[in-house]
């Protein structure tokens, strides 16, 4: 037995990556694209999008690119869940030895453009079960591209520093496999029971992070966070402060948001192209396509949504009639300023 572990040759590591994406039709073919040069298998569910994310997804899928699609229709987000669901699927589905949680706006780096990541992986010590990636954040710039459609081609500046410092991590099987283990908020950490797992520190590998890619963009997703949390009950401490201001400005005067919004951070950037490696782009909207419409096609289908939810919640409580319509009271009130 000694003797065939010893001229067998080594299995080659399955690299699997999981993903939760929502209306990201700007970005979501360059990168699965880009993705799939890198991974084995990948893994997506699609969070109630309302723009053609779903559609692109599914081409990709019939183009032959090794992808497993699933949608979630719960309304509220429920990040480390689901994260956590798509991770078991590909440790006992997909027959993952690594899995990547990456998000839908972030792109796999090697620091040296020869790196085999396969061999790489295979080269880690059982001991580093969790790897951090440092993250590169890109954002737009004067000097871009105007028609390039491509964000990981056309936003070429980076910030200086991660801002605020941050990593996100890579996973072995082994503690995948562990019971009560689950993945952080935002895939920046791995967790045993209450107790955050060591990750280990490499430098072979990054995630260039394009977070901000439109005013459009950005606008949407400002909007749509701040509006489900309000329309879910899920205005719990801590989730989503950060955009809260953000979207009292764009409720108070939209075109002046659209015309500076927040794409681009106040401190230097640098220049470094990122190097993409998906190939030619054939199913993503032109730019000027996604800037002028983005934020009202995606605002109008959320509303439809909710309307038509509110409606059966009315109709599930009150035995199938609107009372709205059934009731003699016309709810009016007098508007006069001396009523």
């Amino acid at each position: 037995m000694s003797i065939l572990k010893k001229i067998l040759p080594k299995k080659r590591p399955r690299l699997v990556a999981v993903t939760i994406v929502r209306d990201e039709e700007d970005i979501i073919e360059p990168f699965v694209r880009h993705t799939a040069a890198f991974v084995d298998h990948h893994l997506i569910a699609d969070h109630c999008s309302h723009d053609q994310t779903p559609d692109i997804l599914l081409a990709l899928q019939r183009e032959g690119l090794p992808l497993s699609l699933y949608r979630s229709q719960n309304p509220v987000y429920l990040q480390p869940p689901l994260t956590n669901h798509l991770i078991q699927r590909a440790l006992n589905e997909f027959d993952a030895d690594w899995i990547l949680p990456i998000d839908g706006d972030e792109f796999i780096g090697p620091a040296n453009p020869d790196l085999d990541l396969h061999s790489y992986l295979e080269s880690l010590s059982p001991d580093h079960p969790c790897l951090r990636f440092l993250v590169k954040n890109y954002f737009p710039h004067h000097d871009d591209n105007p028609t390039d459609p491509n964000p990981a081609t056309r936003l070429r500046h980076r910030t200086t520093q991660p801002t605020p410092p941050f990593h996100k991590i890579i996973l072995h099987r082994s503690l995948a496999a562990e019971p009560n283990t689950r993945i952080g908020a935002g895939n920046h950490d791995y967790r045993r029971g209450n107790e955050h797992v060591p990750d280990f520190a490499q430098d072979e590998l990054f995630l260039a992070h394009f977070p901000n890619r439109s005013p459009s963009q950005i606008a949407g997703k400002i909007a749509l966070a701040e509006l489900g949390k309000d329309a879910f009950g899920s205005k719990r401490k801590g989730i989503g402060t950060h955009r809260t201001e953000a979207f009292k400005q764009l409720k108070a005067d939209p075109k002046s948001f659209l015309a500076a919004a927040p794409v681009t951070p106040d401190h230097e950037l640098t220049k470094d192209p990122f190097s993409y490696r998906g190939g030619k782009l054939t199913l993503t909207p032109p730019l000027d396509q996604q800037n002028e419409t983005r934020l009202a096609r995606l605002l109008l289908h959320f509303s439809h949504d909710i309307v038509k939810r509110h409606a059966e919640l009315v109709l599930k409580n009150t035995d199938s009639k609107n009372p709205l319509y059934d009731s003699d009271d016309l709810m009016l009130e007098d508007l006069s300023e001396n009523a």
